[in-house]
């Protein structure tokens, strides 16, 4: 909805008629306020209205774009009028077969008592004089109609807001809602939306006990989830049971003794597990995928690739002007003849050279066409800046639709891609999760060779799993590039990111292509900027890169100081806030805002829009500040594509001057501003800053403070290795010795 945001407020009046409502309870409601004027009422209503009901809202005043002012209520209480005419009218509206006539006798027969006698047959036929037909009937109405009041009461009462509360009452049914969640509140957690945290709460409310089963089994669930968010796929049982305790602050026994009931109830899975010492539980859906990977790898190992003559070293030098070391020249050989192939290296070593060489040989010596598929759209425009490969992201390869959860792929294992013998390069392969892995190869045709490009040096996937790690672990045949290639000789970023990987941390001074500059503010950080757009550099191709998103030199300040100090003109001309508030330093917050000529991020995924987590933009109008419409429109900076975001989709972009150095994964600057800073401890460690340190092409500049690249070093804020279960699934044979 486009719409202008006003303060909050009450309003009370009764209710004239339900203009729409939605199954999930979303709806309009024409009412009369208590001053006679008629509005109307939007927002999301458990009980289904009932004309002439007394109604007390709280909420806001906006105004659309399409029907003009209304009231937005983000709670609504609906009760039976007071007054004889009111309540009668009331009557008449909630209880069929039952007019004026006969509402007023029964007004006039009971007064106060009303409701009470409405419950009552024998009371109807012999106080207001009714038929013994029609008594019965309204007594079977008004219990329904009760029972549904006194649902939205209790659901209320345990916490849910409206919108959570009409999704338990579509979920469960109205009559049998409060029984539900009276025995177990945590099937709460079945309903989309709502997680542990608001059913823990619900539960206290209702008066279970902390030790009750359902507790602790959704709490080890629960302890699950979390670990999956940290990017876990598997966890042991020790390390389970010290989460769970933690979260649920009961004795480690009590977790203990609930664990295989979790199992039986289905909502862990449990396995063997050699690699992991002893038993693993997983998420149902990330042990499917597990699973799925492992019998796809298996299946496109065991590919019978035709027998082709292989160019030599010499042949290769004269076709492409590039001679191949013994390892390179391997990787190019073993593509040709296996089912799938792992090239993983640091910067420098030639991984993207291989892949021209490997790809063009493959369209010449099959006969077969090459794609190459990236986790994000920077990603894949970096390789074909690289390459000239055209590429694209995992997302549009598949093709979404809508489906559970938000979408689906269109192509998936009943419906395979149409790139049967076609090879498949999946670039930036640290990047991609269990989830997307599975995705990917499920819909990949028998005959279709996969080549993995990736650094297992780099950061892990942002989702669950750890998978380039895990197929190298596995023995899927892989070529390790140690020997750097770098085309920019004496080029000491990739020579000073190996020494971080080795816990050395690198001498910075003031000058050359790796340097070092002091400072602990932002205005080092606007300096640098200036400096470099004063040599002709153009804003996007500086990455401002910083560990944490919080704190006096996280992204979120550095981006609105950033703002005030490159974009100040327009800002102050016009801009369009979303909702968002970033903590200052020191205390207090601000409002983010946008201005034209912003550079802002997507940070979820939007496949109406086809938007996704991560796409950088460029803000290239906004609505005319006179009018009543709120959207953005942008500019993608990957492939120019115009987007215009509405207004209910704005807290999902991000100003994007600076981002995280996890969501810089898959892309490279020609120049890097490294923010690094002792405060950011907790996230410094050494493939953090190696990611970091890398995403630069031409210059990298350090600003921060030279201990903190001693404690990315020393893996001060190091975080636990991964736990999987991917490799005990593969069964791979002994890993083969790709040497030259």
């Amino acid at each position: 909805m486009n719409r202008s945001v006003a303060t909050s407020t009450i309003v009370d009046g009764v209710v004239n008629r339900v203009v729409f409502r939605k199954p999930d309870g979303w709806g309009i409601i024409s009412i009369t306020d208590n001053h006679g004027s008629e509005l109307k009422l939007v927002g999301t209503f458990p009980e289904v209205p009932v004309n002439g009901q007394a109604v007390h809202a709280d909420g806001r005043w906006v105004t659309h774009t399409t029907f003009g002012r209304q009231f937005a209520a983000s709670n609504a209480t609906f009760t039976m009028p007071e007054g004889d005419s009111a309540l009668a009218r009331y009557l008449t509206e909630a209880l069929r077969g039952v007019g004026i006539i006969t509402a007023t006798k029964i007004v006039n027969a009971f007064g106060p008592d009303t409701q009470e006698a409405l419950g009552d047959a024998t009371r109807l036929i012999r106080g207001a004089k009714i038929t013994r037909k029609l008594a019965h009937d309204i007594v079977e109405q008004w219990a329904t109609i009760k029972g549904e009041s006194e649902v939205a009461l209790f659901l209320k009462e345990i916490g849910l807001g409206p919108v959570h509360a009409a999704k338990a009452i579509n979920k469960f049914k109205a009559d049998q809602v409060t029984a539900i969640l009276t025995e177990n509140p945590y099937r709460l957690t079945e309903i989309a939306g709502i997680g542990f945290t608001t059913a823990d709460a619900a539960a206290m409310k209702i008066g279970l006990e902390s030790t009750s089963r359902f507790r602790v089994c959704a709490g080890i669930r629960y302890a699950l989830e979390t670990r999956a968010n940290d990017g876990h796929t598997a966890t042991t049982t020790q390390k389970l049971l010290d989460v769970a305790v933690n979260l649920l602050d009961v004795h480690e026994t009590v977790v203990e003794a609930n664990l295989d009931q979790s199992v039986l109830d289905g909502l862990l899975h449990q396995r063997e597990s050699p690699v992991n010492g002893g038993l693993i539980y997983l998420l149902p859906i990330l042990d499917e995928r597990e699973k799925s990977v492992a019998r796809d790898v298996r299946r496109i190992l065991a590919q019978k690739r035709p027998l082709v003559t292989i160019p030599t070293t010499a042949e290769i030098k004269n076709e492409f002007g590039f001679e191949p070391d013994p390892s390179q020249y391997t990787a190019i050989a073993t593509a040709m003849t296996t089912g799938m192939l792992i090239i993983t290296g640091g910067p420098g070593t030639g991984k993207t050279t291989l892949l021209r060489i490997i790809l063009a040989l493959y369209r010449r010596l099959f006969k077969k066409e090459a794609w190459v598929v990236a986790p994000t759209g920077r990603a894949a425009k970096r390789v074909k800046e690289a390459t000239g490969e055209e590429a694209t992201t995992a997302h549009r390869f598949l093709g979404v639709k809508p489906g559970p959860g938000g979408f689906a792929f269109v192509h998936d294992r009943s419906n395979k891609l149409e790139i049967d013998g076609d090879m498949l390069t999946l670039e930036e392969a640290s990047m991609f999760d269990i989830s997307l892995t599975a995705s990917l190869l499920a819909a990949i045709p028998e005959s279709t060779p996969v080549l993995i490009l990736g650094d297992s040096d780099q950061l892990p996937s942002v989702g669950a799993g750890n998978v380039l790690a895990d197929l190298i672990a596995a023995g899927v045949p892989t070529v390790r590039l140690t020997q750097i290639h770098r085309t920019d000789k004496g080029s000491m970023i990739p020579v000073t990111a190996l020494q971080i990987l080795q816990a050395i941390p690198p001498q910075l001074t003031s000058r050359g292509d790796v340097r070092g500059v002091k400072a602990q503010s932002t205005d080092a950080i606007a300096a640098e900027v200036h400096a470099l757009l004063s040599n002709g550099v153009h804003l996007d191709d500086i990455g401002i890169l910083s560990p944490m998103k919080k704190g006096p030199m996280g992204t979120d300040w550095i981006n609105i100081q950033l703002q005030a100090n490159l974009n100040a003109k327009n800002l102050a001309t016009q801009s369009l806030k979303n909702g968002r508030k970033i903590d200052v330093p020191g205390g207090g917050n601000v409002a983010e805002a946008f201005a034209l000529g912003d550079r802002v991020m997507q940070t979820t995924n939007d496949y109406d829009l086809d938007i996704w987590n991560g796409d950088l933009f460029e803000v290239i109008r906004l609505p005319d500040p006179a009018g009543k419409e709120r959207w953005l429109d942008l500019r993608r900076l990957d492939d120019n594509v115009g987007i215009r975001i509405p207004s209910d989709k704005l807290f999902d972009v991000r100003l994007a001057y600076a981002m995280t150095i996890h969501k810089s994964q898959g892309s490279q600057y020609p120049h890097v501003l490294l923010i690094l800073v002792a405060a950011h401890y907790r996230m410094l460690y050494r493939r953090l800053v190696n990611t970091g340190w890398t995403r630069s092409q031409k210059t990298l500049t350090v600003i921060g403070e030279s201990r903190a690249i001693e404690m990315a070093c020393q893996d001060v804020g190091g975080v636990d290795e991964r736990q999987t279960g991917l490799v005990d699934l593969l069964e791979l044979p002994p890993p083969q010795a790709l040497a030259a």
